[in-house]
């Protein structure tokens, strides 16, 4: 299995996927959380923020430390989901958007992601517009 930026790298070869790391740290940023799970919650929504990139664009993964919690966002340049289709995803067997493509989807990536976040006591959020892309951001507490 492929981790980190192997995988990002085959991705970018694959497609004309520009990847951005932008981190802020004003402080420690350790949160309470297993570092596989949090490892295997971003490749699911990374995996997805590139498949929603039909021929080129941009994933941009930020990492935000603030007073009592630490945020870890990934944004996408791809088609964007449809505002009735959001309150669905992160169900268990949702799936959007794959319906084109050789590889359907499970409908587990965003519904493991955010069973991992809320087991550390955070939460998933989605923010989505068509035609602009997609944010996903993990919010997790940080450690005491």
């Amino acid at each position: 299995r492929k981790h980190g930026l192997e995988k990002l790298t085959e991705f970018s070869t694959l497609k004309h996927v520009r990847f951005v790391v932008d981190i802020e740290s004003k402080s420690d940023s350790r949160v309470r959380a297993n570092a596989s799970d949090i490892e295997r919650a971003l490749s699911n929504i990374i995996n997805n923020s590139v498949e929603a990139i039909e021929t080129q664009g941009t994933v941009t993964i930020g990492v935000r430390t603030y007073q009592k919690y630490v945020t870890i966002s990934v944004a996408d340049t791809g088609k964007g989901i449809p505002e009735e289709i959001l309150p669905r995803l992160g169900k268990q067997r949702f799936s959007f958007g794959k319906e084109q493509s050789l590889k359907s989807g499970t409908g587990l990536g965003i519904y493991q992601a955010q069973k991992i976040v809320e087991r550390y006591g955070g939460k998933l959020t989605i923010w989505s517009r068509i035609g602009c892309g997609t944010v996903i951001t993990m919010t997790f507490p940080k450690s005491d």
